[in-house]
């Protein structure tokens, strides 16, 4: 009880409740007016997937590709972490994340960019087979 009375009692309390409070209401107001165009975008960006994904399901051949295109970016991931893990264990990869932090991560960009490609073909690869289930 004695906890809750000095917490009531301290001026940070307080502020870190309403800065919190006023940040989520601003956050709220900034997201809910969004521009209109923005959503245009994402809902131009979502039809047009739905509807390469529709043209796409009928050829079994193409649905296949695309699934054997996801595994082989999964693969190229897998190589890409397994050599960086080699690096990182010979201790070069080490010393350059020790000199110089912002190098690290620009050396460490490949890895990155495989798992958002991955990602992505994974996600389409999906997709792409849960329509392919709806045709009969």
């Amino acid at each position: 009880m004695n906890a809750i009375f000095n917490s009531v009692n301290d001026p940070s309390w307080w502020f870190s409740i309403v800065a919190s409070t006023i940040m989520a209401l601003v956050l709220a107001k900034i997201f809910a007016h969004t521009p209109a165009a923005i959503k245009k975008i994402f809902r131009r960006f979502i039809a047009m997937r739905q509807k390469k994904i529709k043209n796409t399901r009928r050829n079994q051949s193409l649905v296949y590709y695309h699934i054997a295109r996801a595994n082989s970016y999964f693969l190229v991931f897998i190589i890409i972490c397994c050599l960086y893990l080699v690096w990182l264990i010979s201790g070069s990869f080490l010393t350059i994340i020790k000199d110089s932090t912002l190098s690290g991560v620009v050396l460490s960009l490949p890895i990155y960019i495989s798992e958002i490609v991955l990602l992505i073909s994974d996600g389409y690869a999906k997709e792409l087979a849960k329509s392919r289930g709806k045709i009969t």
